[in-house]
């Protein structure tokens, strides 16, 4: 084989094989917009960060997140209709699969005071009051979306303490803000 004739063959190679690739590709994203041989990719697992959170367009109100292994505590601090501080919590499983807590929220009143003077009696332990259920979908390891039993929708972010500032997302960051 002569190398003018070398070289025609190797051209000739080099289109066959961008056309074969070509119409792979072509293939391949039909059959994928079809979900024919396409792979389901799991979602991301997300490690939701412990500590305190603050709630977007609120403030003064936080969530306090502790993660422990598998499980969450949850600590809401924000105020009653008249403006006296309350404190709520919840504690449960955090679903790895779905970036998911959802557990009963529960409302703690008549507890000891650990300011007040030590005359004071100690009560009996707090009341609690089942509120209904609290779910929390983490969007990343410092961000996530709180709904509350009354169907409020709050957004989190993790509170930056110590470090130089960061930007906080605006709303419409987690979805269409005319639905809040």
């Amino acid at each position: 084989m002569t190398k003018k004739e070398l070289c025609k063959e190797i051209g000739r190679t080099i289109c066959l094989t961008a056309v074969l690739v070509f119409c792979f590709v072509l293939l391949s994203g039909a059959l994928h917009a079809e979900g024919i041989g396409s792979i389901d990719q799991a979602p991301q697992q997300i490690e939701p960060a412990t500590g305190h959170y603050l709630v977007s367009d609120m403030q003064g109100n936080g969530v306090t997140v502790i993660r422990q292994h598998n499980t969450l505590l949850v600590k809401i601090i924000t105020y009653d209709d008249a403006g006296q501080p309350v404190w709520y919590q919840a504690s449960g499983a955090y679903d790895w699969d779905t970036n998911t807590f959802v557990a009963p929220l529960y409302h703690y009143t008549d507890g000891s005071c650990a300011l007040c003077a030590p005359a004071r009696p100690q009560r009996t332990p707090p009341i609690s009051d089942n509120l209904g259920t609290l779910s929390i979908t983490w969007q990343s390891n410092t961000q996530a979306m709180m709904t509350l039993p009354n169907d409020n929708v709050l957004h989190l972010h993790l509170f930056n303490f110590g470090l130089p500032p960061i930007a906080i997302p605006k709303k419409e960051y987690f979805g269409d803000s005319a639905s809040n």
